[in-house]
């Protein structure tokens, strides 16, 4: 009886981990995304203080004796370095890109930082095919438009955690 209770007790302290985890990497998301497309950049800090409160998450979860899934944090990671490594070598993506999908990695693990970026990436060229036939139907030039890539990681993001 008392191994039921502890057990229960440890199931719905755990749900709540992960709720609070959602939520956490929803705001950041919806932080990012908001600076993204105000002023084409996100601020490093956004990035220090995720890193931050993910690494004091996962201290938590220690403590409370949660497995943690290692590999995967960092195979998840690693997508985002990748990004990053080729923002810094040919400038086709932001830097700000390649740091949110280490922090995102970090949170979410491999499949769903990988499923993130393929949301994100589909949501993006639709957007950029809309501009590209709204412009051309209007006789405009644009092949020199940015889209900011981190405000459809948001609902991409959404879809994923909801």
């Amino acid at each position: 009886m008392e191994e039921d209770i502890e057990i229960f007790i440890k199931r719905i302290f755990m749900i709540c981990n992960y709720t609070i985890g959602k939520i956490i990497i929803i705001i950041f998301m919806a932080l990012c995304a908001f600076e993204d497309y105000k002023h084409k950049s996100v601020d490093l800090k956004i990035f220090i203080i995720m890193g931050f409160i993910e690494f004091i998450y996962y201290i938590y979860m220690l403590v409370l004796g949660i497995n943690i899934m290692w590999n995967e944090i960092l195979a998840g990671a690693a997508i985002g370095i990748a990004i990053y490594l080729t923002a810094l070598f040919s400038k086709s993506i932001g830097e700000g890109d390649g740091l949110f999908f280490i922090i995102s990695g970090a949170a979410l693990g491999l499949n769903k930082n990988v499923s993130l970026f393929i949301i994100s990436s589909i949501l993006i060229s639709c957007a950029g095919l809309y501009i590209a036939v709204k412009n051309f139907i209007n006789n405009k030039n644009s092949a020199k438009k940015e889209i900011a890539l981190l405000v459809f990681t948001f609902p991409a993001g959404l879809l994923i955690l909801i």
